[in-house]
């Protein structure tokens, strides 16, 4: 088994990632069968509804690439978010030997990335052997702060100095990989996991917020005056299309492009207009001729939703050096919501919240233990940080982002499913 996790953590943490560009669906029927998950009946309900929307968008026409490689990403998203830990003997010990494997493979990882970056001082220096291709970057931040807060969790419940040690490490390396909204997003979900309404806790928020902007405007700096201009052009975008409703970040325009569009067409709105049609990254591998240069995908025609609210929002002659993040008009949010429609999504987010809330249940029940405190929080930390994810950008197609997040919160459920039963007996 520590071979098998391993190779995992090659395959999600470093340019080997690069597998699931080919062998997605593969790589979830082997979490199946590595760690003996049962499949859910949910599972069947919705890949049922969402067989119903693909016929449905016929009507609009025959878009099969379009369709294929989005299913491609979002079946086996479906497959693990209905996947059910059976409470089976070494299930408990999975989640640590993994998280352990990635933080040999990420430390690795990070002291390279140091050399580099000492070497060519640049915000995209700091990249190890993890590779800048598809997502680059923004996932390496994305590990390192998944596991600083592992080890922060273990660091609170044992109080070993280790820990902390490891914990401040892994949270340096993702500031150092310089992607704001992932940094943004990693604050909000330690604001969401710790907050506890309260003037004293509201108070205490802004204080690590102000300073935490500080200290990124600081760093920016730091690193070259390029990267800080990067950054404050983008911020000045963003607050003139907030102050002034011109020039308004893509971001936040292809929302508004989604409820024109999409509200006055019921049946799309329920349904969706079908797999990929809209402001998926699968509509942009197939529809744009620049953005992901796989020719036997490719197609000339664009549905009509990705090419009047979409594509113009971002293709090469509108693409500038500062189209950052809130330049980009993707969230997988709003691709569900308009290729799959609101009962998709809807029954989606329903998943998603019936695995937390009963994970969160079992904790409750159970006698407190170091490891089942970890995966309670665990479990709860990577739920908020997954949603956030899928609003921000369009994390559901990459899936060495959202397939390790999932993993994780997996084994973190085998840990409490075999403490159940060990309750019980």
């Amino acid at each position: 088994m520590d071979f098998i996790l391993v190779m995992l953590t090659l395959i999600f943490a470093t340019v080997f990632r690069v597998s699931f560009l080919l062998l997605y669906p593969v790589l979830t029927v082997i979490l199946f069968f590595v760690f003996r998950w049962r499949l859910h009946f949910d599972a069947l309900y919705l890949l049922a509804a969402v067989g119903i929307v693909w016929l449905f968008s016929w009507r609009h026409g025959f878009y099969l690439s379009y369709n294929l490689v989005s299913l491609y990403y979002v079946v086996p998203l479906i497959l693990l978010l209905c996947a059910s830990p059976k409470p089976v003997a070494g299930q408990s010990q999975h989640l640590h030997r993994f998280i352990v494997a990635l933080s040999i493979i990420m430390v690795a990882n990070n002291i390279l990335g140091m050399f580099q970056y000492a070497r060519l001082k640049h915000d995209d220096s700091f990249e190890g052997f993890y590779g800048t291709f598809t997502v680059s970057q923004n996932g390496l931040s994305i590990i390192n702060s998944i596991l600083f807060f592992y080890y922060f969790l273990l660091w609170r419940q044992v109080k070993e100095k280790w820990y902390l040690v490891l914990s401040i490490f892994f949270v340096v390396c993702s500031i150092m990989s310089f992607y704001g909204a992932g940094l943004m997003v990693f604050m909000a979900t330690l604001a969401i996991y710790l907050f506890k309404p309260s003037l004293k806790n509201v108070i205490r928020f802004g204080l690590i917020f102000g300073i935490g902007v500080v200290a990124l405007y600081v760093l920016m700096n730091v690193v070259s005056d390029r990267v800080l201009e990067y950054n404050m052009n983008i911020l000045k975008k963003f607050w003139k299309g907030l102050t002034t409703g011109q020039d308004m970040p893509r971001k936040l325009a292809i929302f508004k492009n989604y409820y024109q569009a999409y509200s006055h067409q019921p049946v799309d709105l329920l349904f969706g207009s079908g797999p990929g049609t809209f402001n998926s990254r699968s509509a942009f591998m197939v529809g744009s001729p620049t953005y992901f240069n796989v020719s036997f995908i490719k197609s000339a025609v664009q549905p009509y939703y990705f090419a009047t609210e979409a594509y113009p929002l971002w293709n090469p002659s509108v693409i500038t050096w500062y189209d950052g993040f809130m330049s980009q008009p993707f969230s997988s949010l709003l691709a569900l919501l308009g290729e799959y429609g609101i009962i998709v999504t809807v029954f989606i987010g329903w998943v998603i919240a019936a695995n937390y809330r009963r994970s969160m249940l079992r904790v409750a029940r159970a006698v407190p233990t170091v490891q089942l405190n970890v995966a309670g929080g665990m479990i709860k930390f990577l739920t908020i940080l997954l949603v956030l994810l899928l609003v921000i950008d369009n994390y559901m197609e990459y899936p060495e982002i959202v397939a390790l997040i999932i993993l994780l919160i997996k084994l973190s459920e085998g840990i409490i499913a075999v403490n159940a039963r060990q309750q019980k007996s």
